[in-house]
């Protein structure tokens, strides 16, 4: 089951972490840095010419995103030099042109857009804090347990620990925390059917680049994780892993 459309829309183009001098940023580069540190969305339209597609899109682009309170758009033409490292960095020179990229304020590609907008594309671009913390997690090739918490006695179920404690999935985990009736996440729980009131936490269960492998609402133990990761494929590359071999048997 595929997760949320935002996540697959990316394909290749990946967000990452991209350390550069500040006195060398583009204008690219200088409008991200500036709405990370703003919480914005940033909405970057690649081009290669100055056509009636590419107006088309800006105009398009500049009427949704005046709808929206956190929002900052450049236009990057992939031809400039010194945008060459935001088009590397959005492999941007291998969309078909003009084409719109959604960033999240850390860094999370939210939304890939070739062509043409069509109408709610950008207002589904934009995500909240622990949506785009999952989309980053997934992109950075992590495996995501999201665990929707009540309001009171919340916990890391203990299956979830074990789970992670594993060597093979130590470094590749990732465990996010939120609250279930947290009214900031509420569109991004309904896509999983979270209540918004919870007795325990729900785990969601989530693989790069964007798989839904479970959602589970009583404590979940580390073996049924195990086990669905690697009936998904998801494991890992090695053809010799433990879990695999244990998985044919």
């Amino acid at each position: 089951m595929k997760l949320f459309v935002f996540a697959l829309l990316v394909g290749t183009v990946l967000s990452g972490s991209h350390a550069v001098n500040a006195a060398s940023l583009s204008r690219a580069q200088q409008s991200l840095q500036q709405a990370s540190a703003d919480k914005k969305m940033t909405f970057i339209m690649f081009f290669n010419k100055d056509d009636s597609t590419t107006r088309a899109m800006y105009k398009s682009l500049g009427e949704e995103t005046s709808q929206i309170e956190n929002a900052t758009v450049v236009a990057v033409n992939v031809n400039d030099k010194a945008e060459s490292d935001s088009v590397s960095r959005f492999d941007a020179s291998r969309l078909p042109l003009p084409a719109l990229v959604a960033v999240a304020p850390n860094g999370a590609v939210s939304g890939v857009f070739p062509r043409k907008l069509r109408a709610g594309q950008i207002a589904n671009a934009v995500v909240s804090p622990i949506q785009a913390e999952c989309i980053k997690a997934l992109q950075d090739k992590k495996i995501v347990l999201l665990c929707a918490q009540p309001d009171t006695g919340a916990y890391v179920p203990k299956g979830v620990q074990e789970f992670q404690a594993q060597p093979e999935f130590s470094t590749r985990t990732h465990i996010v925390n939120v609250r279930a009736s947290d009214p900031v996440e509420a569109k991004f729980l309904k896509l999983f059917n979270v209540p918004n009131s919870v007795s325990r936490p729900v785990t969601v269960f989530m693989a790069p680049p964007g798989k839904l492998l479970g959602v589970y609402k009583t404590d979940v133990s580390s073996k049924t994780l195990t086990q669905t990761i690697v009936a998904a494929g998801e494991c890992c590359s090695d053809p010799n892993c433990k879990h695999r071999k244990k998985n044919r048997k």
